[in-house]
């Protein structure tokens, strides 16, 4: 089971203080302030535990994003800094009602956790404290099998699940850089069957919100032979 970070004590939550810029007109400017001290991290078993409180030692960088208020998901701003001991990211935004706010965590460039206020209302010349919980986001065990299917036969795919993630993005390509996507599908699952046509071909799962996409899984490699029962390989990319 993965370590979930609990951000506590200290730092308290991961707030963000949303206020209005006193110098600009009414209602038009807001402010989002994200502030996140160091404090003490806690082991738990619990994968779908909440980065609420942060002990910035933990990642070493965070982006925050704002989206405006309505039915569509239109990112208003963003911002991304480095983690300290203490750290502030201001954004400037349009004060309304129904702002969504995300944060994403980062570990040497992977974001690992992810998570997302979808009801934040920036008032004119007004603070409000709104909390944000960070849960793991981060698929890290795509496995397929088998690796040889003959034509006619699905392969079975399964990874782990990742608490901050609402749907995942599968998707094949017939070479490993996926400069090309044959196939792709949405699923709420951490496992599916899928039954490809005769050749080579690369899967990847990418754990998705509506606010964010993480980093793929994979690739994973898998052979389809044709009905003769006959196979020729000239050679496995990658070779491993």
């Amino acid at each position: 089971m993965k370590r979930a970070v609990c951000l506590w004590g200290a730092v308290g939550a991961v707030a963000l203080l949303s206020c209005a810029s006193p110098n600009e007109p009414v209602p038009t400017d807001g402010r989002i302030v994200l502030r996140i001290v160091s404090g003490p991290t806690v082991a738990t078993t619990r994968s779908d535990a909440p980065a609420s409180t942060l002990a910035a030692a933990t990642f070493d960088s965070v982006v925050v994003r704002v989206f405006r208020g309505g039915g569509s998901i239109v990112q208003e701003t963003a911002k991304g800094v480095a983690m300290t001991d203490s750290i502030e990211v201001s954004l400037a935004c349009i004060a309304e009602s129904h702002k969504r706010v995300s944060v994403d965590l980062f570990d040497n460039r992977v974001m690992t956790y992810h998570g997302a206020n979808t009801n934040v209302n920036v008032l004119a010349n007004r603070r409000t404290d709104v909390a944000v919980d960070a849960y793991e986001f981060l698929v890290d065990t795509l496995e397929v099998s088998p690796m040889m299917v003959p034509d006619g036969s699905s392969c079975s795919l399964r990874w782990n699940a990742a608490a901050a993630a609402t749907w995942y993005q599968v998707q094949s390509s017939p070479t490993s850089d996926f400069a090309s996507i044959e196939w792709e599908q949405t699923v709420t699952d951490t496992v599916l069957d899928r039954q490809s046509p005769p050749g080579s071909h690369y899967f990847r799962v990418i754990p998705r919100t509506s606010f964010a996409r993480g980093t793929a899984a994979g690739p994973e490699f898998t052979y389809v032979f044709g009905s003769s029962g006959s196979v020729t390989i000239s050679g496995f990319n990658p070779a491993e």
